[in-house]
């Protein structure tokens, strides 16, 4: 009822009562169906906005960025640029008991990974308006950024049984695009 309410009749290009719904709609009910069809905004003009974050964990993180599109009668240009930069770290902890063959066994394990990132993300674009039913649209983007994960992980191991006390594994990842 909001969204009716809300609608300028000027916007409204048709509305169709469908009596008897083909079987695409949900059956609950037996009443018939409103489909209200909406014309194409024709508005021209300059249209952006603008976006800012900050959030403090373990350690600070911030994204950012802007839009600024236009609308003319044949084409729409679009350009939008966002950012981020921090550093994220995370621990993981799992704590496990394994029972077989009358032995139990605690294997619990521990990750820390850290991240950090720093990057934009750059885009251009255009549509053409060929006729009524047909766009003509072209993107660019460009993503320019460095990147660059460490985590370590131990496995402790409470039956020694086997020879060793904990089981280490490492990586490193350092991503650049231009």
């Amino acid at each position: 009822m909001n969204l009716l309410k809300s609608l300028n009749a000027a916007n409204i290009e048709k509305i169709e009562v469908i009596n008897n719904p083909p079987a695409k709609y949900d059956a609950a009910g037996n009443a018939g169906i409103i489909n209200i069809k909406t014309k194409k905004i024709k508005l021209v003009g300059f249209s952006g906005s603008t976006n800012l974050t900050y959030s403090q964990g373990f350690y600070e993180n911030s994204n950012g960025g802007f839009s600024l599109n236009y609308k003319g009668k044949n084409f729409t240009f679009f350009s939008s640029a966002n950012g981020n930069q921090g550093v994220k770290h995370n621990i993981t902890t799992f704590n496990k008991t394994v029972n077989y063959n009358g032995q139990t066994t605690q294997p619990n394990q521990r990750f820390v990974d850290d991240y950090d990132n720093r990057n934009l993300v750059i885009d251009f674009g255009v549509d053409l308006y060929l006729n009524k039913k047909n766009i003509l649209g072209c993107k660019i983007q460009a993503m320019p950024g460095y990147g660059f994960n460490q985590g370590t992980g131990t496995i402790f191991v409470s039956d020694t049984s086997l020879g060793y006390q904990h089981l280490m594994n490492e990586k490193q990842c350092q991503m650049i695009g231009l």
